[in-house]
């Protein structure tokens, strides 16, 4: 699904978010968890959605603002905690 969407700072029409723990396949603890907690683990389980930021019309390209910010873990540990 990724190959389909493109990079535009300015004409973003979707835009990522943590995913929401109650479907089962996100879970937010783990964005605090140390590397080592994965090395072994194959049902680590983080997920992002991407969310529509407005209508997309059939057919119109997928663009998303990839963004030069680097977030770092307790940053990413907050997105993973608030609303949309």
């Amino acid at each position: 699904m990724s190959s389909f969407i493109n990079h535009n700072r300015t004409q973003a029409n979707v835009r990522l978010q943590w995913g929401d723990p109650a479907r089962g396949n996100h879970n937010p603890e783990l964005l605090r968890a140390p590397i080592e907690r994965f090395e072994n683990d194959s049902t680590a389980k983080l997920a992002m959605d991407l969310v529509a930021t407005r209508d997309i019309e059939p057919g119109e390209e997928i663009f998303l603002d990839y963004s030069d910010e680097v977030r770092t873990t307790d940053e990413g540990a907050n997105m993973a905690t608030a609303s949309s």
